[in-house]
């Protein structure tokens, strides 16, 4: 405030008259809010309270907290202005620029300055057909019309009207409020006391100098660009708007005839536009462009052709080899030239939008998988079906029991499926059933024993066959549970307190028999480790130590056993032992393959088919799958020489990775898998025909 310094108002501004503040001009922007109210309210606003109100921001809250603090007081009369600035778009659409709110507040803002620019255009078109230069503006905004001057009167009586002090009273002396004599003359005129407010630097004239036109800038690369086509909307504006002028004036006038043009002419003309030299430039840009898009799409169909050209000649290379390293060697060179394809696809060179190239490159996967599969001897499981889950997600299946069908010449299984949980419970599951049902578990009563955890399942003489570890360690013997017409009954085997503690050993049965694997007989009792051979499985026949001749390798590795007339111990390198009555027959190395086996714990052997006229002749051999848990896999081997047949997986990592146990149904064609909890059935992969040598795994035969 410039004036009423001598009242020493310290409060609020206005909450005294003797605060005379001269504003013009207060720049607001958005989001900014301003409150004015009469001097009653203003006494009762402290600066904590006028400052909290401010600080709503919203127009509605602050004039809400000027109407409660009038109605505490209970002023009659008050008044209040409250304004706030607003955004051009709504608060809906600054969070949500792509919803239609935001689109069509957007929409329209663009609008109008689009409206705008082409309302300038127009203008500046019309003044340059009208020949009049555009007013010029003024430093802070549009030039004003100049003052009228004042008349001789009205000069003469401004200047008898009587001039107050150089320091003019407030304007409170002008309401009565004080004393200040019966006269009050009016303030002396103020030439400059106007305070600027605003964010813009006001620009002081200097009206004794002349005004000197400046330099124009120096035009843009991009106003060069477009100065022909901004040439062009100029003079369609102009001559839109010159029309109705030259229709009057050719009526005013009537037909004219153009002069003929004698000597030296001082009319100024247009010059004429360049119609022809932007047409050539258009058709000159247009080829550029496709010329160049067709010379980059044939420069990027080049290059991913030779990427998929040297995958090609590797996998023809590798089907073409003679040996199974020569093969492998060209696999390995096919794949890393596949990975140099990978950039390609990043980068945009390989894309579904080059139909052409996409094809190629689909067949040429395709075409990899197919060379990988052969050579590598892989065979794919289609599909998948699920017999059947366990009740409970914490119950894994341990072993996968199937009851041979007796009726059937040809070997094959029927629909009823055994399972051993790793809670010890025994479940069954016919095709009568929807769900499994538990036949043993721990609590159960058997022949007036009381069942503990059962820890293995096998299947004798068309009933499965239970067995549990006593877990008195005084007395650790095993107790095999076998099913009858009448129920389960027990039966405790001799000797099985030298079989290793924990877990049950290696066993199967074969022919009514029981063979256990009897690994810790060498490091608890100092005899050998050997296959013993229950018969009867009563207390007083002990059994039979079956091998007579053993492998000159050692073979207390044993992980499982199986049998089908001969004896066969998987070691758990994956290597097999087999036994012809009683005595080492040969040996089969691990398979040597690309991933290679780490480590094995179960496999099963499926009998050979032979002709039911002549016993002895074999029309269909039998094989040996290996189950590899730790790579998702099955391999099937030869019984004859432990030559790889295939490697059987599925096509993806991830379905089958909670292997536990085989079984395979050669006569049908179907295995079937222990995977967690459920038991999977598929069709049986046909072996692929080997590519490059025969790729057979080594063996040892005494």
């Amino acid at each position: 405030a410039q004036s009423g310094p001598s009242l020493g108002s310290t409060g609020m501004l206005g909450t005294s008259l003797g605060s005379e503040p001269e504003f013009f001009r207060s720049v607001l922007q958005p989001g900014d809010s301003v409150a004015l109210c009469s001097s009653n309210i203003a006494r009762l606003l402290s600066r904590s309270q006028g400052e909290e109100l401010l600080c709503f921001a919203d127009a509605g809250a602050i004039a809400e907290g000027l109407y409660t603090l009038c109605r505490r007081a209970s002023l009659p009369e008050a008044h209040a202005v409250v304004i706030e600035v607003l955004s051009a778009l709504s608060a809906e659409a600054q969070h949500a620029p792509l919803s239609a709110v935001g689109v069509s507040e957007r929409g329209k803002l663009a609008v109008g300055k689009v409206g705008a620019w082409l309302g300038d255009v127009a203008t500046e078109a019309q003044l340059a057909v009208q020949g009049r230069p555009r007013p010029k503006e003024g430093a802070n905004g549009p030039a004003e019309a100049a003052p009228p001057a004042p008349t001789a009167v009205g000069q003469a009586l401004l200047d008898t009207v009587p001039v107050g002090d150089a320091e003019p009273l407030p304007l409170s002396a002008f309401l009565g409020e004080g004393d200040y004599g019966g006269v009050v003359r009016p303030p002396a005129p103020k030439r400059d006391r106007r305070i600027d407010l605003g964010d813009n630097t006001g620009t002081p004239l200097d009206f004794t100098a002349l005004p000197k036109r400046g330099s124009p800038p120096t035009p843009s690369l991009g106003e060069r660009a477009t100065l022909p086509f901004r040439r062009v909307l100029v003079g369609m504006l102009g001559n839109v708007a010159s029309g109705p002028r030259r229709s009057r004036r050719a009526l005013e006038d009537g037909p004219r005839q153009s002069p003929k043009v004698r000597g030296l002419s001082y009319r100024r003309t247009r010059p004429p536009f360049p119609w022809v030299n932007l047409g050539v430039l258009c058709i000159l840009f247009g080829l550029l462009v496709v010329v160049g898009l067709r010379a980059n799409r044939s420069r990027d169909a080049s290059t991913a052709q030779v990427a998929i050209t040297a995958v090609q000649s590797a996998l023809q290379a590798a089907r073409a080899a003679t040996t199974s390293d020569a093969a492998q060697a060209q696999l390995t060179l096919a794949a890393d030239n596949l990975e140099k394809i990978e950039p390609l696809i990043a980068i945009g060179l390989i894309t579904t939008s080059k139909t052409v190239t996409w094809r190629s490159y689909q067949a040429l996967l395709q075409d990899y998988d197919a060379a990988m599969a052969q050579i590598n001897q892989i065979g794919f499981f289609d599909d998948f079906a699920t017999l059947f889950t366990l009740p409970s997600a914490a119950q894994r299946i341990q072993r996968l029991v199937l009851a041979p069908d007796s009726a059937q010449v040809v070997p094959t299984f029927t629909e009823n499926v055994y399972v051993l949980d790793n809670q010890g419970t025994v479940f069954v599951r016919t095709p009568a059933d929807t769900a499994p049902r538990a036949l043993l578990a721990d609590g159960y009563t058997a022949a007036g024993v009381t069942v503990g955890k059962i820890s293995e399942l096998l299947w004798r003489n068309d009933q499965p066959l239970a067995l549990e570890r006593n877990p008195d360690p005084s007395n650790p013997f095993m107790i095999a549970y076998l099913s009858g017409s009448d129920g389960w009954f027990s039966t405790n085997l001799p000797g099985s307190e030298w079989l290793p503690e924990g877990d049950t050993a290696p066993m199967t049965s074969f022919g009514g028999n029981l063979y256990v694997w009897n690994a810790t007989a060498q490091k608890y009792y100092g005899v050998a480790t050997q296959l013993l051979k229950y018969g009867t499985g009563r207390y007083a026949d002990v059994p039979d130590e079956w091998i007579t001749a053993r492998d000159p390798k050692a073979s207390d590795n044993v992980v499982s056993v199986a049998i089908d007339g001969n004896v066969y111990l998987l070691h758990s390198d994956a290597s097999i032992s087999v036994y012809d009555g009683g005595s080492f027959a040969k040996r089969f190395a691990a398979p040597d393959l690309l991933t290679p086996v780490v480590a094995v714990s179960r496999f099963c052997i499926t009998p050979d088919e032979t002709n039911p006229d002549n016993p002895l002749e074999i029309t269909r051999p039998g094989h040996i799958y290996i189950l590899d848990t730790q790579n998702e896999r099955v391999l099937q081997l030869s019984k004859s020489d432990g030559r790889l047949i295939q490697q059987m997986q599925a096509r993806t990592q991830g379905p089958l990775n909670q292997l536990t146990d085989v079984q395979v149904d050669e006569g049908r064609s179907v295995v079937y898998l222990a995977n967690g909890g459920s038991v999977l059935r598929a069709k049986l992969p046909t072996p692929p025909t080997p590519s490059g040598g025969e790729t057979a795994t080594p063996s040892t035969t005494p």
